[in-house]
């Protein structure tokens, strides 16, 4: 296998239990992501966006499928290995930033490390290379949304991660600062990271290497 092959799925499904009901929420998802690749996941509510994220992130378990991340079968593994694969394997952006108010900038960026990781500390590296040396010390109050989605991304890289997930990361910020986030993950996937991001914006959506359209959690590729 490619070491530049990061996320490989075959036949991914996730089916739900509604009363006597089954909903599928993804159905035998085919899904290749590479090193350095930009890929953007769009779909109305409702049709397997945030089912496939959760997947990719082995947030939850599939239904039935082949998921390998970084050349590892993660589909079977124990909730204590899936704990190791999100803190090693990868880095989380989400809509609504998550920082922890009473942290500054430097701590909130460092707080992967506190759970057990084993990766060089590269905090003040990521503030840097996110543009936020200025504010390295203040607290999440004292930033705009988009420095608070920027300090996000610089602690979703602490650990090194081979796979980005964002999930609408520009969902709560106007679209000069939304444009200057999307810049930065694209930044990201040139640099060599694989980027997975949901958005409804299709502005941000033609930007990608490649989009995956969901519909009733059946994936359609574009581009």
């Amino acid at each position: 296998m490619s070491d530049d092959l990061i996320v490989q799925a075959q036949g991914l499904s996730k089916v739900y239990r509604r009363g006597s009901e089954s909903v599928r929420a993804l159905w035998r998802a085919d899904l290749r992501v590479i090193r350095g690749q930009f890929i953007a996941v769009a779909g109305a509510s409702g049709s397997g966006k945030t089912t496939l994220l959760n997947l990719l992130g082995c947030l939850d378990r599939p239904s039935s499928g082949s998921y390998r991340l970084n050349g590892r079968e993660v589909a079977g593994l124990s909730e204590r290995e899936l704990v190791g694969i999100r803190r090693r394997e990868v880095g989380f952006v989400f809509q609504q930033f998550h920082l922890i108010p009473t942290l500054t900038v430097r701590e909130n960026v460092q707080l992967p490390r506190m759970f057990g990781a084993q990766a060089a500390d590269r905090t003040d590296e990521l503030i840097d290379r996110v543009g936020l040396a200025h504010r390295r010390r203040h607290l999440p109050r004292q930033l705009s949304g988009g420095e608070m989605q920027r300090v996000a991304i610089a602690r979703a890289l602490a650990n090194h991660p081979a796979l980005l997930l964002a999930d609408e990361p520009t969902g709560n910020l106007d679209t000069a600062t939304g444009r200057q986030v999307v810049e930065m993950l694209r930044g990201l996937s040139a640099s060599g990271l694989a980027v997975v991001v949901v958005t409804h914006n299709p502005a941000i959506a033609r930007q990608a290497d490649q989009i995956l359209n969901l519909t009733d959690g059946l994936i359609r590729e574009e581009g």
